[in-house]
């Protein structure tokens, strides 16, 4: 959301927001509310998707190394899709295998498993392997 985009909506909604002035008053032109309902909404649906999110105005980069669990391929797993959704699916390129990583957001463990299987702690995984440094990536 741009500085720009919220004064046109705001001006977009001037004649509900603001006392008219006299020589509004004085003109009888009424407020358009079928128009001025349809604007309310359209920045009301705006609004609802930039406030339910949980990161506002940074760009994430970056990622770590795992193994893949069929070949042991080293794969990279971007950190972006785990923090805004919750989940990051990747595929091997030499296997072709599919996998997901899911995040939990109240503790920060990650869970390791193929797309629609079942999960199971990923962090002994990253370890183990010497991907992680565990207190470095629950911490920061």
């Amino acid at each position: 959301m741009t500085v720009e985009w919220v004064e046109k909506a705001h001006r977009s909604l001037g004649s509900f927001l603001h006392q008219r002035t006299i020589s509004q008053l004085e003109k009888g032109k009424p407020i358009d509310e079928v128009k001025l309902r349809k604007e309310a909404t359209r920045i009301s649906v705006r609004l609802e998707d930039v406030l339910k999110s949980d990161v506002h105005g940074i760009r994430i980069t970056g990622g770590f190394d795992f193994p893949c669990e069929t070949c042991d391929t080293s794969l990279t797993v971007a950190i972006a899709p785990l923090i805004l959704e919750g989940f990051a699916e990747i595929e091997c390129g030499s296997c072709e295998t599919s996998h997901r990583i899911e995040i939990d957001k109240a503790t920060g463990e990650l869970r390791f498993g193929p797309p629609a299987g079942t999960f199971v702690d990923a962090m002994d995984r990253f370890l183990h392997a010497g991907a992680i440094d565990r207190t470095r990536f629950i911490g920061d």
